[in-house]
């Protein structure tokens, strides 16, 4: 590889992705950043975020995650004094707003939450209290912004390494994965 100048430059990271074609589109895919530790992946997502111009949100998975983890959480006393109120999570705001959220250790995460984020995703949808013209909050279905991108970084797999496993044929089917590694 050569730089702008001409000048022979060491390869540092090599970049695969599986089963990519250009006809094919990333949205509705739940994006997997796969490597060792230590590689660098969540700071090539902050390059990534920075060069687009893009918000990026890191969560940091684990098995104590719930479904209702990724989306809101109900508060009380937070808006207004005796009211309860929703506070959204990172995923939700991207979801809505546009933007990267990385989930570091996704392999970390159960099945089952695992199935609602890519479900969400796949959907192409989220959602949201709103209030109606009474002045109660209700539930809605939204559109994802267009510009929503979800990736989770996932160590390779080997001895001492902890996951949740495979998943089945149609979960996998969602992922998009980039191995990510050291030349």
């Amino acid at each position: 590889v050569k730089n702008a100048g001409g000048k022979e430059l060491e390869t540092i990271y090599d970049l695969k992705i599986e089963k990519f074609s250009r006809s094919e589109e990333w949205e509705g895919q739940l994006v997997r950043l796969i490597g060792e530790t230590g590689l660098g992946k969540d700071e090539l997502m902050r390059a990534v975020a920075h060069l687009l111009n893009e918000d990026i949100f890191f969560i940091a998975g684990n098995y104590d995650m719930e479904p209702e983890d990724l989306f809101a959480y109900q508060t009380i006393g937070v808006e207004k004094e005796l009211t309860t109120g929703y506070l959204y999570t990172p995923v939700n705001k991207i979801l809505h707003n546009g933007g990267i959220v990385v989930i570091d250790e996704i392999g970390k995460v159960k099945p089952k939450v695992l199935n609602t984020l890519k479900t969400s995703i796949a959907a192409k949808t989220h959602q949201r209290y709103v209030m109606d013209d009474e002045g109660r909050q209700r539930l809605v279905t939204l559109s994802n912004h267009p510009r929503a991108r979800i990736v989770g970084t996932l160590n390779e797999l080997r001895t001492g390494i902890s996951g949740t496993g495979p998943s089945d044929q149609a979960s996998q089917d969602r992922y998009r994965d980039i191995h990510f590694g050291w030349r």
